[in-house]
């Protein structure tokens, strides 16, 4: 699943927006938090899996460009 999440944005050029943010520490307030969805060129998105007993693994997936 994590990874139709990402190949989304690649394909529509949409990044979704951060659910279920209320509020955001005053030392983040000058940090990007995407609210609404907005349309971005969107190149790499990056997945993180974090696993029992130290099992993690990272994927980045990038759009195809010639």
């Amino acid at each position: 699943l994590n990874l139709i999440a990402a190949i989304e944005p690649l394909r529509t050029q949409m990044i979704p927006p951060t659910l279920n943010l209320e509020t955001v520490a005053p030392q983040y307030s000058n940090v990007d938090i995407v609210r609404e969805a907005r349309v971005k060129d969107v190149r790499h998105c990056l997945i993180n899996s974090v696993g029992f007993g130290g099992v993690n693994a990272s994927l980045i997936v990038s759009r195809y460009s010639q």
